[in-house]
């Protein structure tokens, strides 16, 4: 069996050269490095939380539908 590894770019605007190189982008939309930290921060959180969700068994029906809604949002930077 061969293993796949999914790789996913956290970045600011544009994505820049990593944009190329990774299978997802996760872009802020801000050129603010503060923002862009901040956004990164939030989404690693929140990636913790549905992946210690998941392995409990625990997400109901709301967490997949916040999934779904989390996964469609572009984040806007802050100015």
């Amino acid at each position: 069996m061969i293993a796949t590894v999914l790789t996913v770019a956290f970045t600011g605007k544009g994505g820049g050269r990593m944009a190329k190189l990774a299978d997802h982008l996760f872009a802020v939309a801000s050129k603010e490095t503060a923002r862009i930290q901040e956004a990164h921060i939030l989404a690693g959180h929140m990636l913790c939380d549905w992946i210690e969700l998941d392995c409990m068994n625990t997400m109901d029906q709301v967490g997949s539908v916040v999934l779904q809604i989390a996964s469609a949002v572009q984040i806007e930077g802050a100015r």
